[in-house]
């Protein structure tokens, strides 16, 4: 894109793909979304629009994966402390 002349304004398209599939689905999506208008804004080149779609992208990102994170973390927790009950009967 800069060879036209318009700045380049990451998308984080490849990090919402791996929210949607491996964390957080729903804020995977909607950051998809926003990832879409960077791309969008950028061929109609409103450049502070994509500015402002890449960096709501970027917030419901790191939402998706620290949400993600925290869930397995409780999920594995909790089938742990699950066979461990188990294992005493």
């Amino acid at each position: 894109m800069e060879a036209l002349g318009v700045e380049s304004v990451p998308s984080y398209k490849w990090w919402s793909i791996f929210n949607i599939l491996c964390c957080c689905l729903p804020l995977g999506l909607v950051a998809l979304y926003y990832s879409g208008q960077v791309e969008e804004r950028l061929s109609r080149r409103d450049v502070d629009g994509a500015r402002a779609a890449s960096n709501t992208a970027k917030i419901i990102n790191c939402v998706a994966l620290l949400l993600g994170l925290v869930v397995i973390s409780v999920v594995i927790f909790y089938c742990v402390k699950y066979q461990q009950m188990l294992s005493r009967l």
